[in-house]
């Protein structure tokens, strides 16, 4: 019985000193392993740029509306697409897929898919040059879903299936289609010694303490949470073991656009936090005009040329990509220093400091800008700055037959809501687009006429805003309203205020189910 009893402690003690090792290494591994981040900055291409203005011209109706009870969901849409367009424009249409690449043999299809996206483009040459030096990297996305039922994830799935091969790498999604079981397994293949793989595919959601991964030499973000902060905690929670005391973390953005402007309200201590659904107006105006005047003029460039044929999308490579591939090739680990840049000019280096980014480093488009324009643009209240960008444009539109799909909900044209009849319609002065059959279309008043509709409102309106808040239904509004149309339009434009408001209570009540949702999830 003693013997027994003495064996039982024995393998008790062997069994307690094998834990304490495996948690003396872990804990040692969490220590020893820090995080070094860089931001890549890309420029979009033409065809992203293009699909980018295109978003926000064709929601001008909403962008340069003075109305306070404009919904903040509209406005949230349109960043969503907007970052959509960022990552890739299939996300933005999926039915491009068709008009772009069709006709082209499979590996020039893949080639002009890859490029039609310049941050894609240049996560292609880094995949490129981290399998040629035998490393391995952890690629973390943010899923957005496109305009079918294709996702970030699904696009960065098939590149790189189809150019390294299906062995070649393993995918984690954070949708609950994997089981726990088929994870392990998943991870397994991944971090079994001698396997072929040589990248991980996790969305971001994913990250558990769970998920453990080996000789992990480097990460990449391929694009941003609306706060950027929370990619790094998320990053935190899962056991990376990695040779390298110091993993190095790119994190890729596209400049002068709202993805910048993420970073930019991130290292200034402002991104938005909880609930996106609750972010201000305010910050939404902010990340979409960041830098829209830079591209717009771009766009203007980009139109004044000779149409080009889609066929250059796979023979033209943006210049810009590869010098930013030559100085992140120079930071990688193992790198030969033969043949790369060593002036770091475009990649910044990140030092967090107490949870947050410094504010002394400049990102792309905060060096390209314009202080003392960018100084006007930024004290005007946001419909002016609009109405001012959209004047007296006309496009001709290079790789897309029409606009963007334009955002809808609670929308209305706004000549319908203010009440014009038919017959003064047709007069009304309008704007048109320059397609690529060189015909033009009309897409309502011009801005010139918009921006001399406006001014009345202000001018009818800011008496009264001193006395009363004006909002739908409220007296000071239907004054200024009859002041301006006569009892015939106020008439209408009330009309059109209250089917805008029951639609207003509708996306509440929706909005609150989803944060219910989420909070018990």
């Amino acid at each position: 019985m003693m013997n027994l009893q003495k064996r039982n402690s024995s393998s008790l003690e062997r069994q307690c000193n094998l834990d304490i090792s495996k948690l003396k290494e872990k804990l040692a591994r969490h220590a020893t392993t820090t995080f070094v981040e860089y931001w890549v900055p890309v420029r979009l291409s033409d065809v992203q740029m293009e699909q980018y203005c295109g978003s926000l011209f064709s929601n001008a109706s909403v962008l340069c509306s003075p109305l306070k009870l404009d919904s903040v969901e509209l406005l949230l849409d349109i960043l969503v697409s907007n970052r959509k367009c960022c990552d890739h424009p299939y996300l933005g249409d999926w039915s491009l897929r068709t008009s772009f690449v069709q006709g082209f043999p499979q590996p020039q299809k893949l080639d002009a898919e890859i490029k039609l996206s310049n941050k894609l483009l240049l996560l292609h040459k880094i995949l490129l040059e981290i399998r040629k030096r035998g490393l391995r990297v952890l690629i973390l996305y943010q899923s957005l879903g496109g305009s079918g039922s294709v996702s970030t994830g699904d696009i960065l799935d098939d590149i790189i299936h189809e150019k390294f091969g299906e062995d070649s790498f393993v995918r984690i999604g954070g949708g609950g289609g994997l089981s726990p079981e088929k994870r392990r397994a998943v991870l397994n293949t991944f971090n079994c010694k001698g396997s072929d793989k040589f990248a991980c595919l996790m969305e971001t959601r994913a990250c558990i303490p769970s998920i453990r991964l080996e000789s992990i030499d480097t990460v990449i973000f391929f694009n941003s949470d609306w706060n950027p902060m929370n990619d790094l905690r998320s990053l935190q929670r899962i056991n990376l073991h990695s040779q390298f005391e110091q993993v190095k973390v790119f994190r890729l953005y596209s400049s002068h656009t709202v993805e910048e402007k993420f970073l930019i309200l991130a290292k200034q201590g402002i991104a938005p936090e909880g609930n996106i659904l609750n972010i201000k107006k305010s910050t939404c105006y902010e990340m979409l005009t960041w830098d829209a005047t830079h591209l717009f003029e771009r766009l203007k460039k980009l139109h004044d040329f000779a149409t080009p044929d889609i066929d250059s999308i796979i023979s033209d490579e943006d210049s810009f990509v590869e010098d930013v591939f030559l100085e992140l090739s120079g930071i990688l680990p193992n790198n030969d220093t033969s043949n790369v840049c060593k002036d770091k000019s475009l990649i910044l280096e990140v030092e967090q400091i107490e949870g947050g980014y410094p504010r002394n480093v400049s990102l792309l488009g905060e060096v390209d800008r314009s202080s003392l324009v960018e100084e006007g643009i930024v004290k005007e209240p946001p419909h002016v700055f609009w109405i001012k960008l959209f004047e007296g444009r006309k496009f001709r539109w290079k790789y897309f037959s029409s606009q963007s799909s334009r955002i809808r909900k609670s929308v209305q044209r706004f000549e319908d809501l203010i009440g014009l009849a038919p017959n003064e319609q047709e007069h009304a002065p309008s704007s048109t687009i320059v397609q690529n059959d060189h015909t033009h279309v009309t897409v309502g008043p011009s801005f010139e006429a918009l921006s001399d509709i406006y001014s009345l409102i202000e001018n009818s309106v800011r008496p009264l805003e001193s006395s009363m808040e004006y909002s739908i239904g409220e007296v000071p509004l239907e004054a200024a309203a009859s002041h301006m149309f006569g009892d015939r339009r106020q008439k209408n434009l009330q009309v059109g205020y209250n089917s805008l408001q029951i639609e207003l209570e509708s996306l509440q009540k929706q909005k609150t189910k989803i944060s219910e949702r989420r909070e018990e999830m």
